[in-house]
């Protein structure tokens, strides 16, 4: 059973929202303004809290923010309740991350929807969690050995054969032993960066990733460099990219252009030509990976599944496919989209689409 803390000072809607959570077969709790709130939050610690935003002695923009100085409250899914005069007020506690908001006067169907979608979210929000948790015991010991087997290895050569080895030999060794490095190196950050994300998410923390950027082809061509010059394929690549301002903090946008474009380089065989285009559609910013590639099995193009490479050829790089989720994780939470296409002659498209700024954001 889920329980619910239902803040409001007016008596008489507070005792109907009691009644249709309890018709719901919710567990209720209520409270009259933002301290008694305070004092049922931490005794009962609701699965979901809604709250007024206009009440004596605590107000709800205060309330939220005492909810956040507790480890057992701060991470509640939290739902204002304001009147349209109070829109000021709702745009700053959206801005201190709270979930939701609803305009009274309340649609019975309006507020069952926004709490179930509020707790099926977090339920969603907690397998993925635990599905990352039980990656990291699963593969972690394989996926970060693979790499440190090259460089054990040829480090071991050159402390034992130094001063009989060629110098031709001597630097291929060394270039193995860097790329497996670096090979570890990415791997590391792409775990870090995924457990990143899902810590903002589970911490309602997820708005802080909603900030203005302006994309530079300069800055964006830059960044690309390294890696392109690790797969040794930076006269490969065909890159036009239209300046523009997009609603992405630029390490996550960084984050976002590296893994589309390391993906595309994984997956396509040397030689070949990758296009890659960024430029304004309506209200997105769309970035357009064009690449050759091995055929993509239909279920990943139905859905990304997490922790899973984009194809299957075991010819291909291998990986943990932390790539593609962490792609799809990013556009998710900014309420972009991602899609994985094959068209014609043998060539496959991934397009990634990035919200705009509102005008009043």
């Amino acid at each position: 059973m889920s329980s619910i803390l239902v803040v409001e000072d007016e008596r008489e809607i507070r005792t109907n929202l009691v009644e249709l959570f309890e018709s719901e077969k919710f567990e209720v709790f209520s409270a009259r303004d933002g301290l008694e709130g305070t004092e049922k939050a931490l005794k009962h610690q609701p699965d979901i809290i809604l709250s007024d935003i206009k009440m004596p002695n605590l107000n709800g923009l205060d309330f939220f923010k005492k909810l956040k100085e507790y480890p057992e409250t701060k991470k509640i899914p939290f739902i204002f309740l304001s009147a349209k005069a109070e829109m000021q007020d709702f745009r700053s506690g959206m801005s201190l991350g709270a979930d939701d908001y609803l305009v009274k006067p309340i649609n019975i169907n309006e507020i069952l929807n926004a709490v179930h979608t509020r707790l099926h979210k977090k339920d969603i929000e907690r397998e993925e969690l635990e599905e990352f948790k039980n990656t990291l015991i699963r593969k972690i010991p394989h996926e970060m050995r693979t790499p440190l087997v090259g460089i054990i290895g040829f480090s071991d050569l050159l402390a034992e054969d130094l001063d009989t080895l060629p110098k031709e030999e001597v630097r291929s060794m060394l270039k193995m032993i860097k790329n497996s490095g670096q090979r570890l190196q990415r791997r590391i950050e792409k775990f870090l960066a995924l457990s990143e994300l899902l810590s903002l998410e589970k911490d309602n923390r997820g708005h802080e990733i909603f900030q203005r950027y302006s994309i530079d082809e300069r800055v964006v061509e830059h960044d690309l460099n390294p890696l392109l010059l690790d797969f040794n394929r930076e006269k490969e690549i065909d890159l036009k990219i239209e300046n523009c301002e997009v609603v992405l903090y630029e390490k996550y946008f960084l984050t976002l252009f590296r893994e589309l474009i390391e993906n595309a380089l994984k997956y396509s065989p040397s030689n070949s030509k990758i296009t890659i285009k960024g430029f304004v559609s309506n209200s997105h910013y769309l970035i357009q990976i064009y690449n050759h590639g091995p055929e993509i099995p239909a279920r990943v193009l139905k859905r990304v599944n997490s922790f899973e490479q984009l194809v299957e050829d075991k010819d291909f790089y291998e990986g943990l496919g932390l790539g593609m989720t962490l792609i799809d994780k990013i556009t998710r939470m900014i309420k972009g989209y991602f899609r994985v296409d094959r068209i014609e002659n043998e060539i496959t498209l991934v397009e990634v689409g990035i919200p705009l700024p509102a005008t009043d954001l």
